[in-house]
């Protein structure tokens, strides 16, 4: 231990005789850390800041994965809105998936269709209750994304490539579902049902187009977004594309979910005749859209746990959550098809054989993932 007059020295002031009695009483107690003793025997000037209390409660709320008042303090309305935002767009995607899965009737009855009185929605059938169950299936991916985006928002996390990759897939979706909302209620059925457009198209667009801008693409910055749609995320799946199974799984699965949104978005008809379904209804047409909508985000799903893979991070929450939500979709869709195949529903062809397998392929994987990886 540093003497008085040493340690006055080297803070500064003029040495000064201190108590000899004083000083030699100074022992460290019985039980009393090392630490602790240093602390407080050391000079004012030398002691090492202690850390506040306040900041202590700060440290350990935002490890509990709530937001932290030094948190909120500072953000605009928008900033505070979205985690809400986000966590509603995940609750409503995993209803949607846990009442299609389990009566697809009532989902296509009372969301689907709801308030159409056209006939040709009043026959459906069984393949219109295997497609919804389909398409419910495929709701998982996007519940997982809009949680940890709900967790992002929270933390002011949205400007990693991760995130933005998460929001331009649910920008997409809102984007193509949108669109076959639009064509539903006003060119085939004359009948709009504009509550049903707003909340399937426009909500989740403007949510996610908000989400872009808290994470730093504003109007000057754009071009950001053909980089996360396609130059990033090629960026990632070129980096050792199939140097082990699980990249090349999602490697395959980015290439193919996002494949199939656009041609499930654009050309439904075909798609149900590739199918074995020879004259399809309005109904099911419809049904594939949204199938092809939900796919953007699965496959942007991918990208970012391709990205994960080679950055090694794939222990983490938000790859967790993806890979439980892009395996149950995928594990879930092929299961899907493949009921409607051996009930006769869809014919056994070529195409479905393809479809069943690259989805529970890729969901298989994205479930061991779930299940092995550690943080």
């Amino acid at each position: 231990m540093q003497s008085a007059p040493a340690a006055a020295a080297r803070c500064g002031r003029s040495p000064q005789r201190a108590p000899p009695a004083r000083s030699a009483r100074v022992s460290a107690p019985a039980g009393a850390g090392v630490a602790s003793f240093a602390r407080r025997a050391a000079p004012a000037c030398v002691r090492p800041p202690a850390t506040p209390r306040a900041e202590r409660k700060v440290v350990v709320r935002a490890e509990s994965g709530s937001a932290s008042p030094a948190e909120e303090e500072g953000k605009d309305g928008f900033e505070i809105l979205l985690p809400y935002a986000y966590g509603a767009m995940a609750v409503a995607f995993a209803a949607y998936f846990a009442v299609g899965v389990a009566a697809p009737e009532k989902l296509m009855s009372d969301v689907c269709f709801a308030g159409l009185s056209n006939t040709a929605f009043q026959g459906t059938g069984a393949l219109e209750a295997a497609l919804t169950r389909l398409a419910a299936c495929a709701a998982a991916a996007p519940a997982a994304a809009c949680w940890s985006l709900r967790s992002a928002a929270m933390h002011d996390r949205l400007k990693s490539t991760t995130y933005q990759r998460l929001n331009i897939g649910i920008a997409l979706f809102a984007l193509f579902q949108g669109f076959a909302d639009t064509l539903l209620r006003y060119l085939e059925l004359q009948a709009p049902c504009k509550a049903s457009i707003i909340v399937g198209g426009v909500l989740p667009f403007v949510i996610a187009s908000l989400g872009l801008w808290k994470g730093g693409i504003s109007g000057e910055k754009l071009a950001l977004v053909e980089d996360l749609v396609v130059a990033e995320d090629y960026k990632a799946l070129a980096d050792r594309p199939v140097a082990t199974p699980r990249a090349a799984a999602h490697t395959i699965g980015y290439c193919v979910f996002m494949f199939t949104g656009v041609v499930l978005g654009l050309a439904p008809q075909e798609v149900l005749q590739w199918l074995g379904v020879d004259a399809p209804s309005s109904a099911a047409c419809h049904i594939v859209r949204c199938v092809g909508a939900l796919s953007f985000v699965t496959g942007k799903g991918h990208a970012v746990l391709k990205d994960g893979w080679n950055r090694g991070r794939l222990g983490a929450s938000t790859f967790k959550q993806m890979d439980l939500g892009i395996g149950v979709a995928g594990v879930g869709q092929a299961a899907a098809l493949g009921a409607a195949a051996a009930s006769g529903v869809a014919a056994v062809s070529a195409a479905t054989c393809i479809m069943c397998a690259t989805w529970g392929v890729t969901g298989a994987f994205a479930l061991y993932g779930f299940l092995t990886d550690k943080k």
